[in-house]
């Protein structure tokens, strides 16, 4: 018994500390809102970003073919030959890959 009050009193006596190193385990490591969690979503964000850029550069690409091909007769001609394979009656083709 005598042993039992020792250890109590010993841990009383630190209460403050270990509420702090309660605290800081769960907040660093356990609950929803932890640091590993945040780190993580920071990780997935920049991705998110760079996906982002990559996707308005696709965009901006795309609309200024379109307005291109609204604009020119011989640009669609060339779009029809190249990425879809059209020929005239008269033209052979023949694709090497």
């Amino acid at each position: 018994m005598n042993k039992a009050l020792f250890i109590w009193d010993a841990f009383w006596r630190r209460r403050s500390l270990w509420v702090t190193i309660f605290f800081v385990v769960t907040l660093g490591f356990i609950d929803d809102n932890s640091v590993v969690n945040l780190l993580t979503l920071k990780h997935e964000n920049a991705i998110l970003e760079e996906k982002i850029e990559k996707y308005e550069h696709d965009y901006e690409v795309a609309a200024g073919e379109l307005q291109l091909l609204d604009s020119s007769q011989e640009a669609i001609e060339k779009m029809a030959r190249v990425k879809l394979q059209m020929k005239t009656d008269e033209e052979d083709i023949y694709i090497i890959e």
